[in-house]
């Protein structure tokens, strides 16, 4: 397994570390907020990371191209479900339960997208574009702005932000999904 795809899989393993200062933080231990940020800090940075060592060191592979969006998903699904289901976090940090359900229902969709054009063609292509990512940069950014008690306009701005970008990323990867469906691999 290369770098770039073992700092995905540290992604992934920083996820329960994650969610357990979150608990942690919902029983009254206040220095938990800074844990959790740092935690998801370093999160984020091996998102970035990976993905530029492998474009730099041409580290390419099918499986960071699998794994990596997944990380991601589990993430970022994990702090929204937090946010929006922990009852002893401050109010500040609690997130309106309509945003996690559009978050999780886009993942949903374009996770079983994926596996029914994967059923059905034995191959599918995961590219991001640009909506997507931009998408996955402020869903971070929701969580981090909640996480450093950032100012509430700001964080308002920034869950709108979150909203659209999901509904519109979520619906430019039903198109190049629903072509990859027609065989148009190519054409995704």
């Amino acid at each position: 397994m290369n770098l770039p795809n073992r700092l995905t899989v540290l992604r992934i393993i920083l996820v329960p570390v994650f969610v357990t200062t979150l608990v942690y933080w919902q029983n009254g231990r206040g220095y938990c907020r800074a844990l959790a940020l740092v935690t998801f800090l370093i999160a984020c940075a091996t998102d970035a990371l990976d993905g530029w060592i492998a474009r730099r060191t041409n580290q390419k592979t099918r499986l960071g191209s699998l794994i990596d969006p997944l990380a991601d998903k589990i993430l970022l699904s994990s702090a929204y479900l937090a946010f929006a289901l922990l009852p002893g976090l401050p109010e500040s940090a609690h997130l309106p339960v309509w945003i996690t359900i559009l978050v999780l229902f886009r993942d949903l969709l374009l996770l079983t997208g994926a596996g029914v054009i994967f059923m059905m063609h034995n191959q599918f292509d995961a590219k991001t574009n640009f909506t997507g990512k931009a998408t996955t940069v402020f869903q971070m950014a929701l969580v981090m702005a909640i996480l450093a008690d950032v100012p509430l306009v700001l964080r308002n701005g920034l869950l709108a932000g979150t909203a659209i970008l999901t509904v519109v990323s979520g619906g430019l990867y039903l198109k190049s999904g629903a072509a990859q469906l027609n065989g148009g691999f190519n054409r995704a």
